[in-house]
C-alpha cells in the first residue's frame, strides 16, 4: 500500500474522487466502514444521519464500484473515510475490522483526520516512495515490472502528469546523460551540458513537458550503471533538481512563488539487486540512501542542504 498527504505542496486537498483514480476498475463489493465529511449522502439521508448509519454497521455499508465512484463525486470534503473491497459482502469480518485487520481484503482506501491517504492492497507492504506526489525520496532503484511503479505512474498520469522513458545504455557518461535529457525533455539550446546546468534545466521545465503537474523519468536497463564512474554524480544531481522542483520553499526558507512540480526518477533493474546501488549513491551530508525490500531510494540530506527550512519545519513531507 502507499501513503501520501491529503494536502499537496500548493495548499490543495486531494479529494476522494481523485484518490479513486488509483484503484483499478473492478467488480468487488465495497464496504464503507467509516465516513466523516461534507457532501451528499446516499439515499437522500442528511450527513449526520448517514454518519450514524455507517458507525452502526460493523460490517460496513455495502456498495458497488459505480456506487463508490458516485458517492466520491458527491463529496465536497472528506475528513475521514474507510473503504475496503471484498469479493462478496459475506466475506466481511466485523471482528477483524474492529482490530484494523484487513488482511484478505482486495483493496483499501482510507483517509485519516484530513492528513493522510492510504491506498492499495492490504497484503502488500507500503511502498517506500510515491512518484505521483511531491514527496521524497526523489530517486528510486527497483525491479522492472514492480507493480508499485505501474500503479503510481498510472496515478500521476491520471492527474495529467507525464512519463518519459530513457535507456541507461545511452548514458555511459556525462555527455550521454546530457544528450538524453536534453532530447527527451526539450531543454533549451543554451543548456550548458554539465551537472549544474542539468539541475537548472530540470528545475525549469515548461508546462508542455510536465502537463502543468509533473513528470516521472523512467530509466530502463539501469543495471549497466552499477559499474559506471558517474552514477553518484547522476543520482546526486537528480536529487538536487527534484528537491527544487518538488519544494515550494527555497534553501533560505522563502516562498519561491512558483508552482510545485512533481518530479521523480525511476531506475529499472533487470538482474541487479537495488541494494547494490545504495553504497554507490549515498554521499555524506549530501544524499541519503535507503534500502526497503526490493527498492533502494535516494533523497537529499535535508538537514544539511536545507537547514533553515528543516529547522522551521518547512521542508514538506518526506
Amino acid at each position: 500500500m502507499e501513503r501520501f498527504p491529503m494536502w499537496d505542496g500548493q495548499g490543495r486537498k486531494t479529494g476522494l474522487a481523485e484518490v479513486l483514480t488509483r484503484v483499478p476498475d473492478n467488480t468487488w463489493t465495497w464496504l464503507l466502514l467509516d465516513w466523516d465529511g461534507v457532501g451528499e449522502a446516499p439515499g437522500g439521508l442528511d450527513a449526520e444521519a448517514f454518519r450514524d448509519l455507517v458507525l452502526a454497521a460493523p460490517a460496513g455499508i455495502p456498495m458497488t464500484w459505480p456506487e463508490v465512484q458516485a458517492f466520491a463525486a458527491a463529496q465536497q470534503d472528506v475528513n475521514d473515510v474507510l473503504l475496503v473491497a471484498v469479493d462478496a459482502a459475506a466475506d466481511a469480518d466485523p471482528q477483524r475490522f474492529a482490530r484494523d485487520d484487513f488482511a484478505g481484503c482486495r483493496y483499501l482506501v482510507e483517509g485519516f483526520d484530513s492528513g493522510t491517504w492510504t491506498v492499495g492492497r492490504p497484503d502488500r507492504p507500503t511502498a517506500p516512495f510515491d512518484v505521483s506526489n511531491p514527496v521524497a525520496p526523489w530517486v528510486i532503484f527497483g525491479p522492472e515490472g514492480a507493480p508499485e511503479f505501474d500503479e503510481q505512474i498510472a496515478a500521476l498520469r491520471a492527474k495529467g502528469g507525464r512519463v518519459y522513458h530513457f535507456d541507461a545504455r545511452d548514458m555511459p557518461d556525462l555527455a550521454g546523460v546530457c544528450d538524453q535529457f536534453a532530447e527527451k525533455l526539450s531543454f533549451p539550446g543554451y543548456f550548458g551540458r554539465n551537472w549544474a546546468a542539468l539541475v537548472d534545466c530540470l528545475d525549469d521545465l515548461h508546462d508542455h513537458v510536465t502537463g502543468g503537474v509533473g513528470l516521472v523519468c523512467v530509466i530502463h536497463n539501469a543495471d549497466v550503471l552499477l559499474d559506471s564512474d558517474h552514477v553518484r554524480d547522476l543520482v546526486g544531481t537528480l536529487c538536487l533538481a527534484a528537491d527544487r522542483a518538488n519544494t515550494e520553499f527555497d534553501l533560505d526558507g522563502e516562498l519561491r512563488y512558483r508552482p510545485v512540480v512533481v518530479e521523480h526518477f525511476v531506475f529499472l533493474l533487470d538482474e541487479v539487486d537495488a541494494a547494490a546501488f545504495a553504497p554507490l549513491i549515498e554521499e555524506p551530508d549530501d544524499v541519503v540512501a535507503a534500502v526497503d525490500g526490493v527498492f533502494a531510494t535516494a533523497a537529499l540530506d535535508l538537514a544539511a542542504w536545507r537547514p533553515e527550512t528543516w529547522a522551521r519545519g518547512l521542508h514538506g513531507p518526506v
